[in-house]
């Protein structure tokens, strides 16, 4: 009998913890149901502002709070050849209305930017000032502003874009510099209108004599042509020039500077681009009996000239050369009396001074003050002064004798 009591008790509290914990379940379901704690958390975001936690009627309010420190701590810049222009997000409207009717929830969506008729005419004249007329009039400036309000709308705080995506391709085809080597023979004509454009690549150092050994120019030719290759680059970005010259002038020489390509000796002109672009020198006859050699690439920012110093003067030398045959009759002849020695002298060839010049670059961007950076030195041997002379015998050193 006890143990058929125990065996009810047993069974009653069985049941009445299941009724206890289906209680409990269902329970938690209605209140999960009722109070929406199984729901995802709104992940609605405008770019990197987040909307999740605020009522719909309120997300006008922190997208433009949000923006407007954006707008202030955001760098969006246009770099070209070194330099960037940092674009003002000021002139560019937050569209608040535009970005609500369009808005996702739970969803990160782009922001919506705008650019108006005045404040674009702005913008266009700011990219001329810093980037110069001649860069903006190849700009594709409608893609370049689509692109940035795209970028914007993600607000992102920092983004660079690289002008040369929205220049036009054939704009690295201006003409930076060029020089015509003259009076040029028929052999020299038919080899050099072989050559092929030289390439200076990006961040590299150009060697002269690496992209014309290749040709069967001979010392001479490759030698006009080094020399014009660095004529045409004085006024450009090339830095580092390395050149041997001539210890004298050849015949084809035109400045008092040439320089010296020796195939096997390995005399070389070479230069570093340290520049992202790629520059380009053309070969082409100019007429009959004449190359010229030019310098392409994207226009500069930066105005460069070449500026000629001279550093010191070189004296002359007096050599004076005994000359049997002179006498009195002759024209031109002076009748000299040095100390009570007496001779005749004919000049035959004026002194004139050497000197050291430097060559230097002078580089101006926009109205800033000229800097000037020495490129090499020219060492210009001085021509002696000559004179023929003959000693005049004296009536005494005559009878002596």
């Amino acid at each position: 009998m006890k143990k058929l009591s125990g065996l009810a008790i047993q069974n009653l509290y069985f049941v009445l913890s299941f009724v206890i914990l289906g209680s409990a379940l269902i329970f938690t379901v209605l209140f999960l149901t009722w109070f929406g704690i199984d729901a995802e958390p709104n992940q609605t975001s405008v770019g990197i502002i987040y909307l999740g936690d605020l009522d719909e009627d309120q997300y006008a309010s922190r997208i433009e709070s949000e923006v407007l420190i954006w707008k202030n701590t955001a760098v969006y810049d246009i770099y070209y050849q070194g330099e960037s222009f940092r674009i003002d997000l000021g002139l560019f409207t937050l569209e608040t209305n535009q970005i609500l009717e369009n808005i996702e929830l739970n969803k990160q969506n782009q922001a919506i930017f705008t650019l108006s008729t005045s404040n674009r005419a702005i913008l266009i004249n700011q990219l001329e000032s810093f980037f110069t007329i001649d860069v903006i009039e190849a700009l594709d400036v409608d893609t370049l502003i689509n692109e940035v309000t795209n970028e914007m709308g993600r607000l992102i705080r920092r983004k660079s874009f690289a002008l040369v995506t929205y220049l036009d391709p054939l704009l690295v085809n201006h003409v930076i510099d060029s020089y015509e080597i003259k009076n040029l023979t028929e052999n020299d004509m038919n080899i050099m209108r072989t050559i092929e454009p030289l390439i200076v690549q990006p961040y590299s150092r150009f060697s002269t004599l690496k992209a014309l050994e290749v040709y069967n120019l001979t010392n001479d030719q490759m030698s006009m042509i080094a020399t014009a290759i660095l004529t045409t680059s004085l006024n450009s970005h090339f830095s580092g020039f390395d050149f041997s010259s001539y210890p004298e002038d050849p015949t084809w020489a035109v400045f008092n500077y040439n320089v010296r390509i020796l195939r096997l000796n390995r005399y070389d002109l070479t230069f570093f681009n340290n520049l992202n672009q790629i520059f380009t020198f053309h070969i082409t006859p100019a007429s009959d009996n004449s190359i010229e050699v030019s310098l392409e690439g994207y226009p500069y920012l930066v105005t460069y000239k070449t500026v000629v110093r001279s550093m010191y003067t070189v004296n002359y030398p007096t050599f004076e050369i005994e000359n049997e045959a002179l006498d009195e009759t002759q024209e031109g002849v002076e009748i000299i009396n040095d100390d009570g020695v007496e001779y005749y002298r004919l000049l035959i060839q004026e002194g004139i001074d050497g000197s050291v010049i430097s060559y230097f670059r002078s580089m101006v961007r926009l109205d800033e003050e000229a800097v000037l950076v020495r490129l090499f030195e020219v060492q210009l041997e001085p021509t002696p002064k000559i004179y023929h002379i003959k000693y005049i015998e004296t009536e005494g050193e005559t009878d002596g004798a």
